[in-house]
């Protein structure tokens, strides 16, 4: 930063910035068939979920589009996954949230 940047507060949080208000856990959870995944956004946007095997590497995408504020289901099919541990990623807008989920 220069000598020129105005001074703007630190450690103040607007909670209207997060979009998303909450990602269950999914359920059931390990899984060996579908799960489900439960995501509530305040406004409407992009939303999706992505799940990614434990090295990071993108192996499933569910991609809503835009959508109207509220709840929202994703059902991830186990059969398109192999057995272990993955992370799924629900992303609205700018703002994501990541759990960890189990194939069995």
């Amino acid at each position: 930063p220069t000598g020129n940047d105005p001074i703007s507060p630190v450690g103040i949080d607007d909670p209207v910035e997060y979009n998303i208000t909450s990602v269950s856990q999914n359920y059931p959870n390990p899984f060996n068939t579908t799960t489900t995944v439960v995501a509530n956004i305040e406004r409407s946007s992009d939303l999706s979920l992505i799940v990614t095997n434990l090295i990071g590497q993108k192996v499933m995408e569910i991609n809503k589009g835009e959508v109207s504020g509220g709840t929202h289901t994703f059902t991830i099919e186990a059969s398109k996954l192999q057995t272990g541990i993955y992370f799924y990623t629900v992303i609205a807008g700018d703002h994501s949230v990541t759990r960890k989920m189990i194939v069995e």
